[in-house]
């Protein structure tokens, strides 16, 4: 390992300001992306810049599984990676848990961007499940595999809910000239609330209104039975008169 430090530690910006070390790094990026060997480098290449004792670091190394060119970024205490894949041409950026990658594959998908989610099959993925189709639509994750305590929702909950929901038209203040129609978080009732009352789930607003829709249905057809029943029972007297 080539480690570009002094014995005082000197920090990053100290070296970055020295013509020999911008030279040093400039030629190790560039042997590595470009396969050049610049005299003093040998494969697999690696440099190091060191800005103190705890182990704040930026380094360029070589990765063992397939070769690629890796940017390991350490505050000491956690490291981060940039690197591409070999085979695929993906663009990672890695933390030290894997199952909070951010992917941005440019390789066979399109360009696909994947967070928590290492194959990402839509523009955008998020490793919860929910993603951004093709056509720009925002899809929650809603399968049975990613949720528990399922169970009815209670009528009187929802209309209850229902009820107290209040429509507003507004504008964002980051762009006053759009208008929109919604509700406003702080007010909506718990039920469709969420934790910090800064954000809002549609879907729990659609649960609520199918919910009351589909017993003003049941309502409505019980109803339509008893006039054709009462309208059987006119037409049957006035046939008997």
């Amino acid at each position: 390992m080539m480690s570009f430090k002094s014995a005082g530690f000197l920090s990053v910006n100290q070296l970055f300001r020295k013509s020999k070390v911008k030279l040093l790094l400039l030629g190790v990026l560039l042997s590595i992306g470009l396969g050049i060997s610049f005299g003093i480098f040998s494969n697999p290449v690696t440099a190091q810049i060191t800005s103190d004792i705890i182990g704040r670091r930026f380094r360029v190394i070589k990765s063992d599984s397939n070769n690629a060119a890796v940017i390991e970024l350490s505050n000491g205490f956690k490291t981060n990676y940039i690197f591409t894949d070999g085979p695929s041409g993906n663009l990672y950026l890695r933390t030290d848990n894997v199952n909070y990658d951010v992917l941005l594959q440019t390789g066979g998908r399109q360009g696909n961007v994947g967070i928590g989610e290492a194959n990402p099959n839509f523009p955008l993925q998020m490793g919860s499940g929910a993603y951004v189709s093709f056509g720009g639509v925002w899809t929650n994750a809603s399968s049975r595999d990613y949720k528990e305590d399922i169970s009815a929702l209670p009528l009187a909950s929802a209309k209850d809910t229902l009820q107290q929901l209040n429509p507003v038209t507004f504008a964002y203040k980051a762009d006053k000239a759009e208008k929109h129609v919604g509700f406003i978080a702080e007010d909506v009732p718990a039920l469709v609330a969420t934790k910090d009352r800064k954000g809002l789930s549609s879907m729990d607003v659609v649960a609520v209104l199918t919910k009351v829709v589909q017993e003003q249905e049941k309502a409505i057809d019980k109803l339509e039975r008893e006039v054709e029943a009462l309208r059987n029972q006119g037409t049957d007297n006035l046939t008997k008169h």
